[in-house]
């Protein structure tokens, strides 16, 4: 920008860095994108085309296959704000034109080191249909019956590693007799150690990461679904755990924001982070592009409805074991206008409904049930306590709907700003902002959903910031029914 009086870049990289841009975004980790520097050739492309080049590229190479990527830092001057990113280097590129080459990279900022972390070696063995962990573990499963999900997914990690260390009969490890594979899985939980802290530390700093009401159920048998529902997200066999990561946030409503804490945090998609006021943040803005995200022909959305529930009367023959499902209106109360849609999720699970046998009080042994007026009387209990729960403001499913209702209807609301360099210093990406003009005039609430901060040394020296906010409630509007 204009107003750019000294700019300055140092990086630790063998190349040069006229200029670079950092990205820090909702549910993903932070990258700082190199530009490629060009060093001309005096006499064109035919004299850069020697051995050193192509050693360079050889080099290159060679570090891919090292035990641990390289760890390497930037640090930046625009004025009088200074600042810094630390990360592996990946993407290392290299151009070669007439009259000059080109090298540049990406830094993948500390936390993306849990890309390479495996945890489908720590999925337990299964017995029959069902998972042995869940049948012989369910008193420990149980016992994690907080509202926190940060809280379960730390606990479940613990009784997982716990199992792996003492060589546990419901382990992979334990499975398999051949001393070769056995050597190789202690070699990916080796390199599971410093990916895993990093998530330990990301679930402790997420105070907010719950979801009202769960620990008010009293149902041994829920909690250990829920559980096992968390562990089978946190083992899945996907490529890079950021996957894992992000199908947890979406089963609970909640978003991985890179900025919170040490290596970023959880946040429940809710009234505080997605909606309503915010801190108050004035700018001055360069540019600027407006999205209000709902067509018009479809507003307004003002309630949800959820399917697959489990009809509260039953006209049904004696051998049918499983309700009809039906549509419930959840939140909010009203029925006027469109309705957004959901399935029952899948945490919240009715499956036993459908089963001949049924945990007692503890969750730690079954009854068989062997006429089907005993389970229809199970099935009524159940099937009320799921309406009570629908009903209940502080119940998890009314929570849970309450987040749909704020993501889908404010979500596709965004604000770009464009603004200078030193306005981006401090902020938060996952914190909401009331945010105003330098004057003093009002102009939405957002939450910060992407911060890319550009700089250039070369040819001419400039900066900026590139804000996007998300769920924008602007011009005095407020989000009906929450």
């Amino acid at each position: 920008m204009s107003d750019i009086l000294s700019v300055s870049v140092i990086s630790d990289l063998d190349t040069l860095t006229p200029g670079f841009s950092v990205t820090h975004q909702l549910g993903n980790w932070p990258v700082l994108t190199l530009a490629q520097a060009a060093q001309p050739a005096e006499s064109g492309i035919v004299e850069l085309m020697d051995a050193e080049l192509f050693a360079r590229f050889g080099e290159m190479q060679t570090a891919m296959f090292r035990p641990t990527l390289e760890f390497h830092g930037v640090r930046w001057t625009v004025g009088d704000v200074s600042g810094q990113f630390r990360g592996y280097l990946v993407q290392d590129t290299m151009n070669y034109a007439h009259g000059g080459v080109g090298m540049g990279g990406n830094l993948m900022g500390a936390v993306s080191a849990m890309s390479s972390m495996v945890t489908g070696i720590y999925r337990p063995v299964m017995s029959g249909t069902k998972f042995a962990f869940e049948q012989e573990r369910s008193n420990l499963l149980e016992k994690l019956n907080m509202d926190s999900i940060a809280e379960r997914l730390l606990g479940i990690m613990d009784l997982l590693d716990t199992a792996w260390s003492k060589d546990d009969t419901l382990t992979q490890r334990a499975a398999i007799a051949g001393s070769g594979e056995r050597a190789l899985l202690d070699k990916v939980h080796s390199n599971n150690s410093e990916p895993m802290a990093i998530l330990r530390t990301i679930l402790r700093e997420s105070p907010d990461a719950t979801l009202q009401g769960l620990s008010k159920i009293n149902d041994a048998r829920f909690h250990i679904r829920i559980n096992m529902h968390i562990m089978n997200l946190h083992t899945q066999g996907a490529e890079g755990y950021l996957s894992n990561l992000q199908a947890l946030c979406a089963s609970f409503r909640l978003q991985y924001t890179p900025s919170i804490g040490t290596y970023g945090a959880l946040v429940p998609v809710d009234t505080g982070h997605f909606q309503g006021d915010g801190e108050k943040l004035s700018l001055g803005i360069a540019g600027l592009t407006l999205s209000p995200g709902m067509s018009m022909r479809l507003a307004p959305r003002t309630h949800v409805a959820i399917t697959g529930v489990p009809a509260p009367s039953f006209s049904r023959g004696r051998s049918s074991t499983q309700p009809a499902p039906v549509s419930v209106l959840v939140f909010p109360a009203g029925v006027d206008g469109l309705p957004w849609t959901e399935e029952l999720p899948v945490w919240f699970d009715v499956n036993h409904l459908r089963a001949a046998t049924y945990p007692d009080a503890t969750g730690k042994s079954g009854m068989q049930l062997g006429q089907p007026k005993t389970l229809r009387k199970i099935e009524v209990k159940r099937v009320k306590e799921i309406y009570e729960n629908l009903k209940s403001p502080s119940g998890p499913l009314r929570s849970y709907m309450r987040r749909l209702y704020i993501d889908r209807a404010l979500g596709g609301s965004q604000v770009s700003l464009t603004v200078p360099f030193n306005e981006g210093d401090g902020l938060i990406v996952g914190k909401r902002y009331s945010v105003s003009s330098k004057k003093g005039d009002a102009f939405f609430n957002g939450t910060l959903a992407s911060m890319v901060q550009s700089l250039q040394v070369h040819p001419e020296p400039s900066a900026g910031v590139r804000l996007t906010f998300s769920h924008v409630e602007a011009g005095g509007f407020k989000l009906p029914g929450v």
